[in-house]
């Protein structure tokens, strides 16, 4: 697990470099050693994640306590993809960004989840 502060500003952005304090697990066991002990208001997730639990197991996870904080899924698993449309019907605090994709369009979701998150 790894603790880092990210700045991050883009050409097409005109507002000042966002710093965001981002913790990184390694596995979905990590994850949910980290959820279960800090925080969050925002978690992105892959849907194939190393060691066997995937992204959707972490989901469940953090609902069990946590119905309201933003979960940005990423992933261009075709099994997900398909599945994710049902969930983001479900859940409103959902959303998901297909890989590749552009840190722009990565900033612009997690955004709209933060803000998403605050109504």
């Amino acid at each position: 697990m790894r603790s880092s502060y990210f700045p991050y500003s883009s050409e097409s952005s005109p507002r000042p470099p966002l710093f965001h304090h981002v913790d990184v697990a390694e596995t979905g066991n990590d994850a949910k050693v980290l959820i279960d002990n800090t925080p969050y208001d925002l978690i992105s997730l892959d849907y194939v994640l190393p060691g066997g639990v995937t992204g959707m197991d972490v989901y469940h996870h953090i609902r069990e306590s946590d119905h309201r904080v933003p979960i940005l899924f990423t992933s261009g698993n075709i099994e997900f993809l398909e599945s994710v449309k049902e969930l983001k019907q479900a859940d409103t605090f959902v959303d998901h960004i297909p890989k590749p994709y552009s840190n722009d369009d990565y900033i612009h979701a997690v955004d709209q989840l933060l803000i998403r998150g605050k109504k």
